[in-house]
């Protein structure tokens, strides 16, 4: 991950099986595949993602990513405003989500944005999302080529 004031940059592999919890960002999240593929669910619509695709997670939008294939996914995010710095600087939840984080600016500047609250995970039954019955749907982002 690379930081700035505006917007954080991530490469990220995600491993055939990889599955996150349903959560939510206090930031704009733009992805690109690079290899392989990815669903993706924003609230109850899925996004079947492959590689050359971008996607948009809109800020506090409750979401969550599961890679059903064989191979892993290589993606490339960016996220404005950036993480905060205290997400960045804790040491225990970097390394539960394998996160390495350069910093490319001083200590000194001063965002020009709001800087976003963080991560939240969220109790995707108390929003109305059943989390299996979304996974089973087909992919409607794809179209022309079948998939």
């Amino acid at each position: 991950m690379a930081v700035g004031n505006e917007c954080a940059l991530y490469v990220i592999r995600r491993d055939p099986g990889y599955h996150t919890r349903p959560h939510a960002h206090d930031y704009e999240q733009i992805s690109y595949i690079v290899e392989g593929e990815m669903w993706t669910f924003v609230g109850e619509q899925p996004y079947h993602l492959k590689a050359g695709d971008f996607h948009r997670v809109p800020r506090n939008a409750i979401h969550w990513s599961w890679n059903r294939g064989s191979v892993p996914c290589l993606t490339m995010e960016a996220a404005s405003p950036p993480p905060p710095a205290e997400m960045l600087d804790n040491q225990e939840l970097g390394e539960q989500l394998g996160l390495r984080c350069t910093r490319l600016h001083g200590e000194s500047e001063i965002a020009a944005v709001r800087p976003s609250n963080g991560l939240f995970q969220i109790d995707a039954a108390r929003h109305g999302i059943d989390v299996a019955a979304v996974e089973t749907l087909p992919p409607v982002n794809r179209t022309g080529d079948g998939a």
